[in-house]
């Protein structure tokens, strides 16, 4: 057993209106208006969760100029992009942890406004159509290099802009092309027969671009692909061995064989050397905070779904674990669990048999509840052990036989318990624990 201290997966396209930040009309920026006397507290409340814009002034709202006879109101801009379509209530759970006074989010009021406007043309492209998308420069630059433009005639050029992403998820420092990106015939065509070199500037160019957008520095570029998982390709990790990478180093590969399932069905525990503390050492990890919650993962190894932004919002509204408690309480009945020696109260626990990263463990544990974990991918293990930690959780990686009492010292304290093995193995965990515990 391994004691550590030391962030479900698939979700498809249609679902993930949040998932990636959209170009011109179709983005927005999330904007906070308030009294001007609380913009300090939410300008550093911004800044403490590496949420506030600072390439953006604050500026007086519309509705109340620095002139008025009335305490102005102020809007302060975030790093936070959403499609424009977003409600309000969506943008509002966008937002990070609430901040150190719980009454400041009371007068905050949310704004999104479009970051580009579709009339916002580059220039003339090919045979004269306008280009809408902030993308396009770094691609136009690509395309007039004289090594390119030999191999492209007019109507190819105009085919080539015509298809070029319109959309990208930034995921610190990664920012990441959806599915289908630069995937026709013809940019294939281009891109196989320019030198390598030219290649590189224009992925260098496309960086420059998005972190110009966010404010944010990005470092690595990707395409997104969907996640393996037919007959024909089993992928019972949920590994994203699809992802096309661009720019970046992501880190060394891993042998077929030591990916291999070892006893208890975990993954990496195969032949060989086990995966463990070195890989992760040279893996590539990225980050993002969704609704308050910071999270972190391999992208190479193990998958991330924005998508699931809205159940997980969802799950954050449950009532808090002390008020299950109290209501089983008031009820008649008793409430399961044990104390947690600070309060006197019953710790609430959730299980979660697809624990990944941490998609719903992470927001569990947020509203309380101690958490039995299960998961067979040891770096999405790693990615929800960073994530517990980077969220001030206590977590404990189970690895083998099962210290009980360690398992009883983290429930206690509302962690998590994360049993590094098949959850086909859960029933009989549990039926081990109530006679341990």
């Amino acid at each position: 057993m391994e004691t550590t201290n030391a962030p479900p997966q698939e979700v498809e396209e249609r679902k993930q209106r949040l998932d990636e930040a959209c170009t011109g009309e179709e983005i927005a920026r999330l904007h906070l208006d308030c009294p001007s006397q609380s913009a300090k507290d939410v300008k550093s409340w911004l800044e403490s969760t590496s949420h506030f814009h600072r390439f953006e002034k604050i500026i007086p709202t519309p509705s109340s100029p620095s002139s008025s006879a009335s305490a102005p109101h102020l809007r302060i801009p975030t790093t936070i992009l959403l499609p424009l379509s977003t409600t309000l209530a969506e943008a509002r759970a966008a937002l990070p942890s609430p901040p150190p006074e719980p009454a400041l989010m009371e007068r905050i009021s949310v704004v999104l406004l479009p970051i580009s406007p579709a009339s916002n043309a580059l220039g003339e492209l090919g045979t004269g159509s306008k280009a809408s998308n902030h993308l396009s420069d770094p691609f136009l630059t690509f395309l007039s290099h004289p090594a390119i433009s030999p191999l492209v005639d007019p109507q190819t050029r105009e085919s080539l802009l015509s298809a070029l992403p319109k959309r990208y998820t930034v995921y610190t420092p990664l920012a990441l092309l959806p599915t289908g990106s630069l995937s026709s015939d013809a940019w294939k065509a281009v891109l196989d027969k320019a030198p390598p070199v030219v290649v590189e500037e224009l992925w260098i160019g496309v960086l420059a671009a998005i972190t110009r957008l966010g404010g944010e520095k990005v470092t690595h570029l990707a395409i997104n692909h969907p996640i393996p998982g037919s007959e024909e390709d089993e992928n019972v990790i949920r590994a994203p061995s699809h992802l096309h990478t661009l720019f970046g180093d992501f880190g060394p590969a891993i042998s077929a064989e030591r990916w291999a399932l070892g006893p208890g069905l975990a993954a990496g525990a195969g032949e060989g050397e086990p995966i463990g503390e070195k890989d992760f050492e040279n893996a590539f990890w990225v980050r993002t905070r969704q609704n308050g919650i910071f999270q972190s993962w391999a992208p190479r190894w193990t998958m991330f779904s924005r998508g699931n932004v809205t159940e997980k919002a969802r799950v954050l509204r449950f009532g808090d674990a002390s008020w299950w408690s109290k209501a089983i309480s008031a009820g008649g009945g008793n409430a399961s669990g044990g104390s947690d020696g600070r309060s006197g109260e019953d710790v609430q626990i959730a299980v979660d048999l697809y624990a990944g990263i941490g998609y719903f463990t992470l927001s569990y544990l947020s509203r309380g509840y101690a958490v039995l974990a299960w998961e067979i991918n040891p770096f999405s293990i790693e990615g929800l052990r960073r994530g517990a930690v980077g969220n001030g959780f206590e977590v404990l990686v189970v690895k083998g036989a099962v210290d009980w009492e360690a398992v009883r010292e983290t429930v206690e304290k509302r962690g998590v318990v994360v049993f590094a093995e098949d959850n086909q193995f859960a029933w009989t965990r549990f039926q081990e624990g109530l006679k341990e515990l």
